[in-house]
């Protein structure tokens, strides 16, 4: 059968009902001990003698500390007189320091506090406890007047018994030695005599250290204290009617004379205690059978309250320990127990579901090949992705330490802005310089984070790496500008003609009018030479330009490739070069253009590698073996690593370093890819031998079949030795 939605509903006990009941019972024992006791405190007599007592320990305490403040001044004079202090002052050593006085200072004189410094008061070495915290120290007693060689200083939460001493080295001051005690427990615990009376110092407006720890700390309120205090002779005097005691308290001053504190001085028995005692023994009777009543209630109230808590804090402590949020709390009945239940499920799932909306986040972050950085409003990095790190060339977690954040504005070399939408995301290109020295550019673009109130929290940004990009674009702009040159260089070399065909008339004519002369007959062989050059350039061109097959000479490709590279001014004067041309080589059928492209690029990639070594030679071989022809080029370069072995003939791959020269950057990474392309059509296989800081030979196998050969019978042998010569 349902539920009648009419029916009345069973009435459930709420914690705060339950918590009433319990302080009822609790209460009632106390209460009626409090009113016996104010009863016994009416007599004049106990009143007088309470005052007598505590005048006399107040001043007793003071005493105490006197004693103890001369016994610290003693123990400085005599550690002050060490003569390895005197060679630490000269040659300051922190770890001889921290040797003899990191163990010796709390268990020798029961320091809290430690400091040598120089003359001019600057701390060569300070060590504290950790109960000493970190606020500033020493500052208070040197700016205290010079003859005060000890007394109490204060800090904000703390307050020192301090003393300081010279240190003398050849009968002259080389520095000071501070002594310091902390104002705590355990210095009261040493100056109280006896267990007749407790002692508690009171600072502005809490209690500093006391050894009544069942009462003082729990019960007495410092700012209750002061506006009832009563001075008695030097002695302010304050009576807690309510628990039948007198305290009285005596100022402590500082090295400058000011009150700083109070130490108050309370006996542990009144003389109206034993009235007290007798009325413990007559309530002893009538107070068990309340206090068995009060265990029963927490009995009870352990079985309505404690069990549901104890099972929700069980809950959440798996939760803390194994980070498992797909557990739930028990919902049983009504109150509100079981709303915490509810509400704790609630948020779990909450919980959950942004856990795993995070870790998507935080995945997609760590794999994004993008840069990600997060900037509070210091522009301090307070976040970076593993990608940002590589572009930068740090690891964040050497950033930690908040005196030395990573500010990212302060690495840039140049910014162009280039773009800001109207939502306030600006793009711009920035330039900055690794660790390494190498140079990053990339595009930033750059978003601000707000806060639930919409305040400004800081800037996302996103870095994209276009470094590579730029330097081939300008690759892309040098190479434009080469093309532009062998567009017009044929115009240059038909206007050059005219004029060096009129040279060399005017020269053959001089030379027939006067055979002996020197000078014309220098200036006609310099005009053959230069006809000759521009004949060259003029038939390079032309044949490079050709899309018709034909019979090929590969060695005069590689010759004329050499005579071409002679205007490289390192390759023509300091690289030695070794040939051993085949004078059978059998003529190939194929493009020019394809052939001299290729065997430029290697030769330029030789020539390149041979930069950075002490070495500068390089060897061309070539031989018909078989079906085959074999072209070795080997230099003697600085090599190439197995590991790269297999990836230089991909495109932008490069070993060269990347760095510009004359605004080109060099080692673009197309030089093999293009050369090994432009021959694919003729099957050219090519093999690659190196080693690290030795050189590297690349060898090319140009098969021979019956479509792409022509007749070894076609070339002469004088023809190849002509071209060698």
């Amino acid at each position: 059968m349902g539920k009648n939605p009419l029916s009345p509903k069973r009435w459930i006990p709420t914690v705060r009902f339950k918590l009433f009941i319990f302080l009822c019972a609790v209460s009632l024992l106390p209460m009626l001990l409090v009113s016996r006791m104010l009863i016994g405190l009416g007599s004049r007599s106990a009143r007088t003698l309470a005052e007598m007592q505590v005048r006399e320990g107040a001043e007793q305490a003071i005493q105490a500390i006197q004693a103890s403040q001369a016994r610290l001044l003693e123990g400085i004079s005599s550690v002050a007189a060490w003569q390895d202090l005197g060679l630490f002052l000269r040659r300051p050593d922190r770890q001889w320091a921290e040797q003899s006085f990191a163990n010796w200072a709390p268990q020798s004189y029961y320091l809290d506090y430690l400091a040598i410094c120089s003359t001019d008061g600057q701390p060569l070495y300070e060590w504290r406890s950790a109960s000493a915290g970190d606020e500033p120290i020493l500052d208070s007693l040197l700016s205290a007047p010079a003859d005060s060689l000890s007394g109490l200083i204060s800090t904000q939460r703390e307050i020192f018994l301090m003393a300081r001493s010279d240190i003398l080295a050849g009968g002259t001051k080389a520095g000071m030695l501070v002594f310091g005690r902390q104002l705590t427990h355990r210095f009261l615990m040493e100056i109280k005599a006896g267990r007749s009376h407790e002692l508690t110092i009171y600072y502005g407006d809490r209690v500093l250290a006391t050894t009544d720890t069942n009462e003082t700390r729990a019960q007495i309120d410092p700012q209750a204290i002061y506006p009832n205090l009563v001075a008695h002779r030097e002695v302010y005097l304050y009576r807690d009617a309510a628990r039948d005691r007198v305290m009285g308290f005596q100022p402590l001053r500082n090295l400058r004379g000011l009150e700083i504190a109070a130490v108050g001085w309370m006996a542990t028995k009144s003389p109206s205690s034993h009235i007290a005692e007798a009325i413990d023994k007559m309530l002893l009777f009538s107070g068990v059978p309340l206090l068995f009543l009060i265990l029963l209630a927490a009995l009870t109230l352990g079985i309505w309250i404690e069990r549901p808590i104890r099972t929700l804090s069980d809950i959440m402590e798996r939760i803390r320990q194994t980070g498992d949020l797909t557990q739930r709390a028990p919902v049983a009945g009504g109150g509100e127990i079981a709303s915490m239940s509810k509400t704790l499920n609630d948020m779990l799932e909450q919980l959950e579901a942004q856990r795993d909306e995070l870790l998507t986040f935080r995945t997609m972050i760590l794999t994004m090949r993008e840069g990600v950085v997060i900037e509070n409003t210091h522009h301090w990095v307070t976040y970076m992705n593993p990608r940002m790190e590589e572009l930068l060339g740090v690891r964040f977690s050497d950033y930690h330490n908040p005196d030395e954040p990573l500010i990212l504005e302060e690495r840039l070399l140049s910014r162009r802005l280039i773009h800001t939408d109207e939502r306030g995301f600006k793009t711009e290109e920035i330039t900055w310089e690794r660790l390494d020295g190498r140079r990053v550019q990339a595009l930033r673009t750059s978003g601000r984070l707000e806060d639930p109130q919409g305040r400004s929290s800081g800037t996302l940004s996103t870095f994209v790496d276009i470094t590579e990009r730029n330097e081939l674009e300008l690759e892309l702009i040098q190479a434009s500008r080469m093309a532009f040159l062998g567009v017009y260089s044929q115009g240059i070399i038909h206007n050059l003609n005219g004029p060096l065909n009129a040279v060399l008339g005017f020269s053959t004519l001089l030379c027939r009018n006067n055979a002996e002369a020197e000078i014309p007959r220098r200036i006609k062989c310099d005009a053959q030479r230069m006809a000759a050059l521009v004949m060259s350039l003029a038939n390079r061109w032309k044949r490079a330009g050709a899309s018709e097959r034909e019979a090929l000479n590969l060695n005069e490709i590689i010759l004329e490739e050499l005579s071409f590279l002679d205007a490289d001014l390192f390759f023509k004067h300091n690289v030695a070069k070794e040939l051993d041309l085949a004078p059978d080589l059998p003529r190939v059928l194929g493009v020019y253009g394809d052939f001299s492209h290729a065997i430029l690029n290697i030769l330029i990639n030789s020539i390149e590698a041979m930069s950075e070594s002490p070495v500068h030679r390089i060897a061309i071989r070539t031989r018909h073996e078989d079906s085959q022809i074999r072209i070795e080029i080997e230099d003697s370069g600085t090599g190439i690593s197995s590991e790269d072995l297999n990836r230089i003939f991909l495109p932008f791959f490069s070993t060269k370093n990347r760095d510009r020269k004359e605004g080109i950057p060099s080692g673009a990474g197309l030089g093999l890819s293009i050369a090994r392309k432009v021959l694919e059509p003729y099957h050219v296989r090519f093999e690659v031998r190196s080693e690290p800081r030795l050189g590297t030979t690349m060898i090319l196998h140009i098969p021979l079949d019956e479509t792409a050969k022509v007749e070894t019978l076609e070339v002469a042998k004088e023809e190849v030795d002509e071209c060698l010569t």
